[in-house]
C-alpha cells in the first residue's frame, strides 16, 4: 500500500477514528530532546528516524508520531516506509512483535531483517 499524505492522515483505526493525532517533524511531540533518558529506556536512541506514541500512559500525545528530519516523510506526496511502520504501531499499540508485524503485512509493507521474528534456537 502506497498511500499519499493526505490518505495516511485519514487511516482509520478499528474504532473509526484517525490512527495518527499527529506528525512532529524535528523533535518530539512531548518536547524531548532525540537523545532523551526516557526515551534510551524505551530503546529509542538519538539515531532513530521516527517514534510513536502509543501506550496509554502516553496520554495526551498517544496517536502522534515524531520524526526527526523532514525527509522521514516520504517524497513525491508518498509516505515513506518510516511512517508506514509507525503507523503499524499506532493502529496495534504494539511494538516489533506479531500483532505489529501482521498490520505491516496488511499495509502492504515488507517486514526488514531488523524486526523479523528470531528463533531462540534448540532447547538442550
Amino acid at each position: 500500500m502506497n498511500l499519499s499524505l493526505k490518505e495516511f492522515r485519514a487511516y482509520r483505526g478499528r474504532d473509526g477514528k484517525p490512527a495518527v493525532r499527529g506528525i512532529a517533524v524535528g523533535y518530539c511531540v512531548r518536547g524531548d530532546a532525540w537523545d532523551d533518558p526516557h526515551d534510551r529506556q524505551l530503546g529509542i536512541g538519538k539515531h532513530t528516524h521516527a517514534h510513536s506514541h502509543v501506550s496509554k500512559d502516553d496520554g495526551q500525545y498517544r496517536g502522534w508520531i515524531c520524526v526527526r528530519e523532514f525527509e522521514n516523510l516520504g517524497r513525491k506526496h508518498r509516505v515513506s516506509g518510516t511512517l508506514m511502520h509507525e503507523l503499524a504501531h499506532v493502529i496495534t499499540g504494539h511494538g516489533h512483535d506479531d500483532v505489529w508485524r501482521r498490520a505491516m503485512t496488511r499495509l502492504g509493507q515488507v517486514v526488514g531483517p531488523a524486526w523479523q521474528k528470531r528463533s531462540r534456537g534448540a532447547q538442550a
